[in-house]
């Protein structure tokens, strides 16, 4: 397993203690008791639904690591709602690492008001030198994650089936084993909110000593109601000071996609949109309000990306835990929290892993990638990868007398004046090293440089980083 922690692991309770400073100036723009107002409700939340989480998983005779109570600074990460794959899994690994280490409390939010799948599992089946990967989903049909629940338990083990049938014939014994644990957790769970039931499995195979929420259970709560009413209250200025800051972002980067990081918002003469959703019935919808009047402020309103990292790392956190993506679209939202509040944001970690169910493979097809690359230089210059142990020893002695030779005709191609002579030199010189990558062609090495052809697809096929945590799980 690879790794990225930025910065340092280490580093990350000194980054959580200096942020003290800055959130206390931004509290300060903001109201220092509206948020913590916000923090109050963002306990009570969690701990209702921490009590929700355990009452079902008693129900079923799940077992959950007992949650030790903390005050004070706040470390929070949050994904949408879906099976965890190794690099999501491991912010929250880090999340009650860290908590253990500094005392802090620690909460996971689901962002349940995106569009997705919830139920969605990936696996593999080797298909000779490929692999196919496979897709089902264990969650009923919902544009929002909230609405989803875990399919009936027929279907499920149906599912399950064909992952440890595929994944046996793939030789992933050690998959099979997680797959049969998800299998049997997921099957009594069948019923519940995908949201719930994607907690609990996580929180019981990999000892999740963390809370979780779902941000739609935030969203119900006075204060962050409040937060996101006060954002239409001042849309025009929102907006101005939000597309402004894309626009110079993007400039400074030379990023030319008017969608990265994120789309600006339209402007009419009559409406502004806003980075926020309208949630009506099971689906959402973005939210326009209307210029120059008091705007009428829907019931139920969700934030957007951005406006998600706004709330959950500006407001409600010390310490905020990203994974790949948001680390880099979150200076985006630095860059907007300082033009419009004329405060930074306290300081994001981010940590993140890959795993590989075939790491073999992926190794060797990378190394015979590289090799791939040196190709034409060990043609021209072969005596440089001499010793290195690329080659075998009897290759090298297949080599050698085509290099001696090689190494004689060069300095005589320098001193020769007759056109004649050049000219025969240098017919010489195209067939030494028509052998030489003759040789090459045909040394141990051939199996490397056929298998350094593969293509992008292939090889991402062959490492993809998306399977459920659970396959890798002990």
């Amino acid at each position: 397993m690879s790794l990225t922690l930025k910065p340092p692991y280490d580093e990350w309770g000194a980054t959580l203690a200096s942020n003290d400073s800055v959130a206390r100036a931004l509290h300060s723009v903001l109201g220092a008791g509206f948020v913590a107002a916000i923090r109050r409700e963002i306990l009570q939340v969690a701990t209702q639904y921490r009590s929700t989480m355990q009452d079902c998983a008693r129900r079923l005779g799940i077992s959950l690591p007992r949650f030790q109570s903390r005050d004070g600074l706040i470390v929070m990460a949050g994904h949408q709602p879906v099976v965890y794959h190794p690099g999501i899994v491991e912010k929250t690994r880090r999340l009650g690492a860290l908590v253990r280490e500094t005392g802090a409390y620690a909460l996971n939010v689901a962002i349940d008001t995106d569009e997705g799948d919830g139920g969605r599992l990936l696996w593999p089946l080797r298909d000779g030198d490929d692999v196919v990967i496979q897709q089902r989903s264990i969650a009923t049909r919902a544009p929002l994650y909230r609405d989803q629940v875990v399919v009936s338990k027929e279907e499920s083990a149906s599912i399950f089936a064909e992952m440890r049938r595929d994944l046996g014939r793939s030789g992933c014994a050690r998959a099979v084993a997680g797959a049969e644990r998800a299998e049997r957790l997921y099957g009594d769970l069948e019923g519940e909110s995908i949201v719930l039931a994607n907690a609990i499995v996580r929180k019981h195979l990999c000892e999740g000593t963390y809370d979780e929420m779902p941000l739609s259970l935030l969203l119900e709560a006075p204060s962050v109601h409040e937060f996101i009413q006060r954002i239409v209250r001042d849309a025009e200025r929102f907006v101005e000071v939000y597309n402004y800051s894309l626009d110079r972002y993007r400039l400074e980067r030379k990023i030319k996609n008017p969608a990265n990081p994120f789309p600006n918002m339209g402007i009419t003469d009559d409406e502004i949109e806003l980075p926020l959703w309208e949630i009506v019935g099971s689906s959402r919808k973005g939210l326009f309000v209307a210029r120059g009047s008091a705007p009428n402020i829907p019931n139920l309103l969700a934030p957007r990306g951005s406006i998600v990292t706004l709330l959950l790392r500006g407001v409600c956190s010390d310490l905020f835990i990203h994974g790949l993506g948001g680390g880099k679209y979150d200076l985006f939202v630095n860059a907007f929290a300082e033009a419009y509040w004329g405060c930074p944001l306290p300081n994001f970690v981010v940590a993140s892993a890959t795993q590989y169910l075939f790491p073999g493979r992926v190794e060797r097809y990378i190394q015979a990638r590289h090799v791939k690359e040196r190709y034409k230089e060990m043609v021209s210059h072969t005596a440089q990868f001499m010793g290195t142990g690329l080659f075998s020893q009897d290759d090298e002695s297949a080599f050698a007398p085509f290099l001696e030779r090689r190494s004689e005709l060069l300095p005589r191609m320098q001193t020769v004046q007759s056109k004649e002579e050049r000219s025969a030199i240098a017919h010489e010189l195209n067939e030494v090293n028509r052998r030489i990558k003759a040789a090459i062609d045909t040394s141990s090495l051939a199996p490397l440089l056929a298998e350094g052809a593969i293509d992008d697809a292939r090889l991402n096929r062959w490492a993809c980083r998306e399977y459920p945590f659970f396959l890798f799980a002990s």
